[in-house]
């Protein structure tokens, strides 16, 4: 799963919705993850099949585009709010 950092709104840009807008990013990316944890639990009830391979495909490229994402919700919270990075 991919690092998912948590950002407080109250603490640093509450009323920028740039900030919000990035805050409001995690759940839905956390939604993703477990998504793709579900296909990937659905394809092992499958018994090789090749409809288990398409489905563990697509679990793969949706846990790397979820890392992915996270990874440009990071870079873009530090954007919004540099000082986040000295209280980690």
């Amino acid at each position: 799963m991919a690092e998912i950092i948590h950002l407080r709104p109250a603490q640093a840009g509450g009323h920028d919705p740039i900030f919000k807008a990035v805050c409001e990013m995690e759940g839905d990316l956390r939604a993703i993850d477990e998504f793709a944890d579900a296909l990937t639990l659905v394809s092992e009830t499958m018994d090789e099949s090749p409809h288990a391979n398409a489905i563990n495909r697509l679990a793969w490229e949706i846990k790397r585009r979820g890392e992915t994402a996270e990874k440009r919700r990071q870079d873009l919270s530090l954007f919004v709010n540099p000082d986040q990075c000295q209280d980690s």
